[in-house]
């Protein structure tokens, strides 16, 4: 997507193109320190949404690959030992737990449903996207 589209949102109250990505890498960056049992190391905004100020690309695109390493990290840590081990869900106030696996399946699912929409938005623009 240009970086001119990176504001492009298909209908009043969804989220712009550059908020979708921000929005992926926020709880990718959340659900990894999870894994980890961390503390998230970047800015995440309110968990959901990211760094509200960071609107352009370039700055996107590197907060959301940094995320993906992290992720790929935090999963990296699961083996058979631990997958099944009961860990804090990240997301959930009252700190009820989960099981390590089952959070990694959730951010994967969460990541090609929000590509999906991604899809739609750079077609809607006229972008033919690659392949995933």
């Amino acid at each position: 997507m240009p970086e001119d589209k990176y504001c492009f949102k298909p209908f009043p109250g969804v989220r712009t193109f550059g908020e979708q990505l921000r929005h992926i890498a926020a709880v990718q960056w959340v659900i990894a320190a999870g894994i980890l049992g961390m503390k998230v190391p970047v800015d995440v905004g309110d968990g959901d949404s990211g760094p509200i100020l960071m609107t352009g690309k370039q700055e996107i695109l590197k907060y959301a690959r940094d995320s993906f390493t992290y992720m790929l990290r935090a999963i990296l840590t699961t083996d058979d030992r631990n997958h099944l081990e009961l860990i804090p869900h990240p997301f959930d106030p009252e700190n009820r737990r989960i099981e390590r696996l089952t959070l990694i399946a959730a951010y994967a699912s969460h990541g090609w449903n929000h590509y999906g929409q991604m899809v739609v938005y750079a077609r809607m623009n006229g972008i033919i996207p690659p392949a995933p």
